[in-house]
């Protein structure tokens, strides 16, 4: 079976909350006296700093390595089978104005609301990974936010 894996405190910590079920978690016995979440899924096994730093492949761990069931995506068929259907697909994309500007041009082109929230909320969960992984998250939100103003009030 394969398994995706997560390193540092806030990325392991949301793969805890998350739907996709932890398989394994190793730790430095720092982060093992420190993190009282640990608790909360399988037993962490305590490895010394340099076997963490291996299996991540960086020394920016932050004392944790976990590995989980790897992310279910969806199916197409599944997606095609409505009566309807109304897909986007989208390859490379790195800005998220871009991102933004392509979900309110399929909501205008007959996207249901229901599918945009849903989208947004998906991608909003997708910015959130990006951002425990490193990377930003201020524009994402103010996009999110602007579409949802722009759909109540237009």
């Amino acid at each position: 079976m394969t398994r995706d894996f997560v390193y540092g405190r806030n990325a392991a910590r949301e793969l805890y909350r998350g739907p996709r079920d932890v398989l394994e978690v190793w730790v430095s016995e720092r982060a093992a006296a420190q993190i009282p979440w640990l608790d909360a899924g399988p037993r962490p096994q305590v490895k010394p700093e340099r076997v963490l730093s291996e299996a991540a492949g960086t020394r920016d761990h932050q004392g944790v390595v976990a590995w989980c069931e790897p992310f279910r995506y969806a199916d197409a068929y599944e997606l095609a089978a409505t009566e309807r259907p109304l897909l986007v697909c989208l390859d490379q994309v790195t800005d998220p104005h871009n991102l933004g500007a392509v979900i309110r041009s399929a909501e205008g082109a007959g996207a249901t609301l229901s599918t945009f929230v849903l989208l947004m909320l998906g991608l909003l969960a997708l910015s959130l990974l990006f951002t425990f992984l490193g990377g930003q998250i201020a524009v994402m939100v103010t996009d999110f936010i602007q579409g949802a103003f722009a759909n109540l009030v237009f």
